[in-house]
C-alpha cells in the first residue's frame, strides 16, 4: 500500500511537471507573438528603428536583435521564462507591410 502511493505521487509529479512546462512554453510563445508584434509596430513608425533593446511585457523580458536590410527587415527575438529559452525569426518588408517570415526556432 505505501509503494503504491508513493507510485502514484511520483506519477502525479511528473505528470504536473509535463503541463507546467507546457504552460510556460504556451505563455512563452504568446510573449513572444506580442514582442514580434511590438517590433513590427515600430519599424512601421520608423523604419530606421534598429533594435538591440529588451522590451518588457508583465514579468517577461524579450531580447530584440540587431535588426539588419534596408526595406527587408531580418531580426531575431529572444525569449526566456523559467528554465525555458525561445528564439522567433522574422523577416519584414517595410516597403509592402508583408510579414515573409515568422519561425519560432532556437
Amino acid at each position: 500500500m505505501i509503494f503504491l502511493t508513493l507510485t502514484l505521487s511520483k506519477t502525479s509529479f511528473y505528470i504536473f511537471s509535463y503541463f507546467e512546462n507546457e504552460r510556460n512554453f504556451i505563455q512563452l510563445k504568446n510573449y513572444l507573438e506580442s514582442c514580434g508584434e511590438l517590433v513590427l509596430a515600430k519599424l512601421i513608425q520608423n523604419s530606421a528603428y534598429s533594435g538591440n533593446e529588451v522590451i518588457k511585457i508583465d514579468n517577461f523580458n524579450c531580447y530584440v536583435g540587431q535588426i539588419n536590410g534596408s526595406n527587408i527587415k531580418q531580426f531575431r527575438l529572444k525569449g526566456i521564462l523559467g528554465n525555458q529559452i525561445l528564439f522567433l525569426n522574422i523577416i519584414f518588408d517595410t516597403s509592402s507591410l508583408n510579414i515573409n517570415l515568422w519561425n519560432f526556432g532556437s
